[in-house]
């Protein structure tokens, strides 16, 4: 006759010391997949989030930009702070010309970079640059630009930043009020001093505009982890007031 075994009829054959030994593996175990569970979800999950959720500010922040009216770009240093100063100069270097003044930060020179307009060939740099060049720098700026503000010929006026335009820049009408042209760049630190009336530089009755695109690295002010690791560049871009009119 054949022997059947239950459940209830087997006997365990471990000891007392097993038991322990073995409930000790099982609580080590434990804690062991709730940190790696607990890692995964600090350093991968949180920050993808992040990542995936600033990915509209990401591309925005890092487009090339494109203010209508454009006539010459050039790319600036990455800066981390928007309590920089900076300074665009238009002045005679052979023909007219752009100097930009880097007042420089804790882990940047000042620096003077001299920009012909409209080819964008830059025949002067200074870095380390000193006090005393960009006040040469500001005594060859160009007696043109203490004209009005005549972006399409007729006489206008600029207005950057203000409560309810900050980081934002306007052309207005002299004539009428109405919006000429305007730029806002996307950042969520923006500069309130983007533009820059530069004259007519090129003489054909318009003036010329320095839009300047800050780009600040937000990582330093917030979890932008994308500043953090690909930095932020600068543009400055000159717009000529005929093109962006007519």
């Amino acid at each position: 006759m054949e022997s059947s075994v239950s459940i209830e009829d087997t006997v365990s054959t471990e000891s007392p010391g097993d038991t322990g030994a073995s409930h000790g593996h099982r609580v080590v175990t434990a804690l062991w997949n709730t940190g790696c569970a607990a890692a995964v979800l600090v350093f991968v999950v949180i920050p993808a989030i992040g990542v995936i959720g600033a990915m509209p500010t990401w591309t925005e922040h890092r487009r090339t930009p494109e203010p209508r009216g454009l006539v010459l770009q050039l790319e600036l240093r990455e800066s981390a702070s928007p309590l920089e100063r900076w300074e665009f100069l238009p002045i005679e270097r052979d023909g007219p010309a752009v100097a930009i003044l880097d007042h420089g930060a804790s882990a940047f020179p000042k620096t003077l970079t001299v920009a012909r307009h409209p080819s964008g060939e830059l025949p002067q740099r200074i870095e380390p640059a000193t006090d005393a060049d960009f006040e040469l720098a500001r005594a060859a700026r160009r007696t043109k630009s203490s004209i009005a503000f005549d972006f399409d010929g007729i006489g206008d006026e600029f207005v950057t930043g203000g409560d309810a335009r900050y980081g934002r820049g306007l052309v207005l009408s002299g004539v009428d009020g109405r919006e000429l042209w305007s730029d806002e760049d996307p950042l969520e630190y923006e500069s309130n001093e983007r533009l820059t009336p530069l004259g007519d530089l090129d003489g054909d009755g318009c003036s010329e505009l320095a839009v300047w695109h800050p780009r600040y690295d937000r990582s330093d002010y917030d979890t932008e982890l994308v500043d953090a690791i690909f930095g932020a560049k600068r543009w400055l871009s000159i717009v000529s007031g005929a093109r962006a009119t007519r």
